[in-house]
């Protein structure tokens, strides 16, 4: 599975534990104008609902989540 759009920015995630990987992406995602694409990458599927409320919080967009080989890939728009 390949993501088919354009990524402005990837960070990976994987195995950062607690609360790091949200912290992580809501920093990437400050650095992001409106309508660019973060992609979080993680080995840790719970992420998902972490990134889901900060994108609530923050008013992103959750757009795609794929896996891959054991890692997640979470594609947000800002």
């Amino acid at each position: 599975m390949a993501i088919k759009r354009k990524v402005d920015r990837v960070i990976d995630v994987s195995g950062v534990l607690g609360p790091g990987p949200s912290l992580l992406t809501q920093g990437a995602l400050r650095q992001l104008k409106a309508g660019e694409i973060l992609e979080v990458i993680s080995n840790d599927k719970r992420v998902e609902k972490a990134l889901m409320e900060l994108c609530g919080d923050d008013g992103c967009r959750l757009l795609e989540v794929l896996e891959e080989s054991g890692l997640f890939h979470f594609v947000i728009r800002r």
